[in-house]
């Protein structure tokens, strides 16, 4: 149900007034869920499964919202979308997050389950580097404040379920959250 709420949003919070258009675009909330999905998951097969399908309804959603609410007309969706493609692309992204919860979980490696919480805790803060490049509009700042604390919580959330290390998962969120700040501009620029 909350995949496609997001998906609806995803099209109706365009319409509204900065910045609070700008939480439409945000790709944490289904990111979070898919890693919830994979957390939730006996094994890797199913935790990829499931976080795959987790992006996948979201984006299904926000489709069948334009099709049959907005009345955009199916080859336009297809093309104009790129629907298919998106379905694929947040398919895969969402298998990766499904596991990274798995690992989150059961991972026998200190290690690789702190770099599991350490990627879910850096999407919120690519996403905050992502706001703050767009404006430095006070507005934004409400927002950025926000996915700061979101990362922090996550962080903390990694320490009290997973015993992470902090050291470690500081590290690491730092560390991702540059690579997913680069990927999100090389995709961003790719699609514009």
């Amino acid at each position: 149900m909350v995949m496609c709420l997001l998906g609806v949003y995803a099209d109706e919070g365009g319409g509204l007034p900065e910045p609070w258009r700008f939480v439409a675009e945000f790709g944490t909330p289904w990111l979070v869920a898919s890693f919830l999905a994979g957390r939730r998951c006996p094994n890797p097969w199913r935790a990829a499964l499931m976080g795959a399908l987790t992006i996948a309804l979201g984006l299904l959603s926000y489709y069948c919202w334009l099709l049959f609410i907005e009345g955009v007309v199916l080859d336009t969706v297809i093309r104009h979308y790129e629907s298919p493609g998106w379905i694929a692309v947040g398919g895969l992204i969402g298998s990766g997050f499904g596991l990274l919860g798995l690992a989150s979980r059961v991972h026998p490696h200190a290690l690789l389950r702190d770099g599991a919480w350490s990627v879910l805790a850096a999407v919120p803060l690519a996403e905050a580097w992502r706001a703050m490049q767009w404006t430095y509009v006070a507005d934004y700042l409400v927002l950025v404040g926000g996915l700061l604390l979101g990362a922090a919580l996550t962080m903390l959330w990694a320490v009290r379920l997973s015993g992470a290390r902090l050291g470690v998962l500081s590290l690491g969120t730092l560390l991702a959250a540059v690579v997913l700040a680069q990927a999100q501009h090389l995709v961003i620029h790719a699609v514009h």
